[in-house]
């Protein structure tokens, strides 16, 4: 009988070492016990590793699943920049750059367009993954399953689907889901103010995709 394997989640942030599981093991002990994989997780300048471990192996016990939060974030005062304030929405951030870009959002500018179709973005990154549909190209490779995407953010909230997290809750039911997309497509159930219809039968769905194969039954 295979011996279970417990994952450990472990990363290096700009502010040094975290444990995502509440424990923090030396990187030393982990990889005498281990088989490692190092990930990017989607988040600037973090580098997540997963440690593939057998429970009985670890020199301390692990604390209950999801006691703690996946914090990334800098706990150190002093490394942390002053806040800059929204004039609007009062939101805050902690570089010029971020509070322009954020600014957008309330004017509507989109001052970079694609070359190729008419869809402007408010931001360059987001036009260079635009982009990517028209080149086909899917940079961002999941380690765990081989899947690609165009988008890190993509591949972020793929990678909840195999650690089986579901953070995003339902307001109106007790269904929970790995990513907010996920849980947009089921609100339609609710609201019933789906975004893509059957012209045939009025049928809605929240994704285009499902629409192109019902229409198979209509043919």
């Amino acid at each position: 009988m295979a011996v279970p394997l417990l994952v450990i989640f472990w990363a290096k942030t700009k502010c040094g070492p975290k444990s995502l599981m509440g424990v923090m093991y030396k990187t030393s002990v982990l990889q005498g016990l281990a088989t490692e994989r190092e990930l990017e997780w989607g988040v600037p300048q973090v580098l997540l590793h997963l440690y593939f471990v057998r429970p009985s192996d670890l020199p301390l016990p692990l604390p209950p699943r999801n006691q703690f939060p996946l914090d990334l974030s800098c706990s150190d005062k002093k490394k942390r920049r002053s806040l800059l304030s929204c004039d609007i929405c009062g939101k805050t951030f902690d570089r010029p750059s971020l509070l322009k870009r954020h600014g957008r959002t309330h004017t509507g500018e989109k001052p970079h367009a694609c070359d190729v179709c008419d869809k402007a973005f408010s931001t360059k990154s987001s036009l260079n993954t635009h982009k990517r549909i028209h080149s086909g190209e899917k940079p961002h490779i999941c380690q765990l399953c081989g899947k690609k995407f165009t988008a890190s953010s993509n591949l972020y909230y793929h990678r909840m689907t195999h650690i089986k997290e579901k953070p995003h809750k339902c307001p109106v039911c007790p269904k929970s889901f790995p990513t907010p997309g996920d849980l947009r497509a089921h609100n339609y159930i609710h609201n019933g103010s789906w975004p893509y219809k059957c012209e045939v039968c009025d049928r809605g769905f929240s994704k285009v995709t499902n629409l192109r194969n019902h229409m198979f039954l209509h043919s």
